[in-house]
Parts: C-alpha cells; structure tokens; sequence
C-alpha cells in the first residue's frame, strides 16, 4: 500500500491568552492565616472567566473537529489526513479558524473596559502590573496548521555508508507500517 499517496500527515497549533495570574501576595497570607508552609499557590483570574469562554470553546471545538477527522500517526501530535477528505476538511477548518479570529478581534477590542471591570472585580487583589499590553495580549493568540508529506524511506539523502541508510530506510518503513495498522 502506497500510503504517501492517499494521506498526508496534519499538525495543529493553537494557543492563547488565559488571563490567570499567579498572586504571590494572596498565596502568602492564605499561608500566613492556615497556618501552612508552601500550601499552595492562588490563582487569580484578572479577566472574568466568561469574557474568555467563547474564544476556548471554538478552540475546543477546533481541537476536537481536528482529531475526530484525522487519524494518531505519532508522538509529535502530528496526525494522519486522508487525501479523500481533504477539501472539506480544509474548508471547515477555515471555518473554525475564522470564527476564532473574531471572537479574539472582539476581545481585544474589548481588554482595555475589561482591565477596568477588573479592579471592581478582584477589589483588593487588583494590581495594574498584572495586565500586559493590549498588543502583548494579541500576540500571544496563534493558530496554525501545518501539512508535510509522508516519509518515503527511498527518499534519504543522508551522506552515510549504503549498510546505514538501508538501516534507517528499514527503520522508516517498519515505523510506517505499524503507524497504518495502529491508525486504521
């Protein structure tokens, strides 16, 4: 079976924002009144929870769509596409990735009045210092997918003995095999 062409190897990556932040000063008097040593650490939330579900529900969702449609092909996250359902694939990942940017877009545009609710919030607990700047915020939100090809083991260009690259090839194709019969 020729599986390098009838499937293509996908990875995802996606990250944000997740508006928690360590507060050592409240860690150190919940230990001052239990009376304990190192009990824990408190994290705060400095942006209500909700103002942030929806962006990690469609990361979520995203997520979940990308391994529903894909098969496990190894350690590396990196999964296993059947060419025969790429299109529609693509075309609903696009979807999810365009509904994520906007849903970010919104809540960028909308960080610095929840900087400002915050201090209402967390009273107390509020600190300026803990808020990064609006574009330091935007910049820690990345999707990408990245599509690579298959491995084909008679396509090594390694400068080593031929008794060594047969060895890696032999390595390659064993590895192939077990992935397909594990994914299918």
């Amino acid at each position: 079976m020729n599986i390098q062409n009838k499937a293509m190897l996908v990875n995802l990556h996606i990250k944000g924002w997740t508006g928690v932040k360590l507060d050592r000063d409240v860690s150190t008097r919940i230990d001052s009144e239990y009376q304990s040593m190192d009990g824990g650490k408190y994290q705060k939330n400095i942006i209500a929870k909700d103002e942030l579900s929806e962006i990690k529900k469609l990361q979520s969702e995203t997520r979940r769509y990308f391994r529903d449609n894909t098969l496990p092909w190894d350690n590396s996250g990196a999964r296993l596409l059947p060419t025969a359902h790429y299109f529609e694939f693509i075309r609903i990942m696009n979807e999810l990735k365009t509904k994520i940017k906007k849903s970010e877009d919104r809540f960028i545009q909308a960080y610095p009045q929840l900087k400002t609710q915050a201090a209402i919030r967390l009273g107390k607990m509020y600190k300026m210092d803990d808020y990064p700047p609006v574009e330091e915020v935007k910049d820690k939100y990345h999707f990408e997918m990245e599509i690579n090809a298959i491995p084909v083991s008679k396509d090594i260009r390694f400068s080593l003995s031929d008794s060594e690259v047969t060895k890696i090839r032999n390595d390659i194709d064993s590895r192939t095999r077990l992935r397909i019969q594990s994914a299918v």
